[in-house]
């Protein structure tokens, strides 16, 4: 697997803001999309879990 190209700046800022909402409880999840794939976010066991995924066929 290509390793991932670095998240721009204002994404890193959209990531945050939706770790908190997940965290508080207020959205249960979510997929932000990036340049190269996307972030996904969830709650597993009162933990926030950020993963990346790549996005194939461009």
């Amino acid at each position: 697997m290509d390793k991932f190209k670095s998240i721009e700046p204002c994404i890193i800022k959209v990531i945050k803001l939706a770790r908190e909402m997940v965290d508080s409880g207020t959205i249960a999840g979510a997929k932000i999309t990036t340049s190269d794939g996307y972030v996904n976010l969830k709650r597993i066991d009162g933990k926030v879990i950020v993963q990346r995924e790549a996005r194939h066929g461009y």
